[in-house]
């Protein structure tokens, strides 16, 4: 029940595609009746969307669907759950913990578009013995909700310094992280050592 954290990303080689990416302690070996869901409210719809990850028929779906307008925190949470369809087929789990769910953002209700805020974001695992989302729910671990501008999946051309290659960076929003700020000094020194 460990989440660590949640990303938002549209990746330039997956067009019309939101990625929302979770990470838990570990997934070796996937408990059976759980969900990992990551929330989000699109503007302009009634109810909130989730995508997530399931293993109430054994081994894990991964789904989208949409819930109630929220109430006072994810926690409190005990509308139904919806199931619209099924994600995209590239999403996925790996056994450290990492579980991407790729969102095709003209497949929701309302669709997703350039410029939008998603508002609401969240993420939740929920524990349960009932094989009815939403029902009889025993353990839920929420995280904080954060908003994310929607910006397409085109690469932004940046130059990192004077005189440095042009780094091609996507859109990408995390809910904590500091790779960024690890990568810059390498590629500063990279472009030091090329003009030499």
């Amino acid at each position: 029940d460990d989440l660590r954290q949640v990303w938002v990303a549209e990746p330039s080689d997956m067009p019309g595609k939101l990625v929302l990416t979770m990470k838990v302690s570990s997934l070796t070996t996937p408990p059976p009746n759980y969900r990992w869901y990551v929330y989000f409210k699109v503007p302009g719809a009634e109810n909130r969307y989730f995508a997530a990850m399931d293993t109430l028929q054994g081994l894990p779906q991964f789904i989208y669907g949409e819930l109630p307008p929220p109430l006072s925190t994810p926690a409190a949470d005990f509308g139904q759950f919806t199931v619209l369809g099924e994600l995209d087929a590239t999403s996925n789990y790996t056994t450290d913990g990492r579980i991407t769910l790729v969102v095709d953002k003209a497949s929701l209700p309302v669709p997703v578009t350039n410029g939008m805020e998603l508002g609401a974001l969240a993420g939740s695992i929920r524990q349960t013995s009932n094989p009815e989302n939403g029902v009889g729910l025993t353990v839920d671990s929420a995280a904080g909700t954060e908003t994310y501008t929607v910006v397409g999946n085109a690469c932004v051309a940046t130059a990192v310094a004077q005189a440095s290659p042009v780094v091609n960076r996507e859109s990408t929003h995390r809910f904590g992280g500091a790779l960024g700020l690890l990568l810059l000094p390498l590629l500063g020194f990279a472009a030091l050592r090329q003009r030499r």
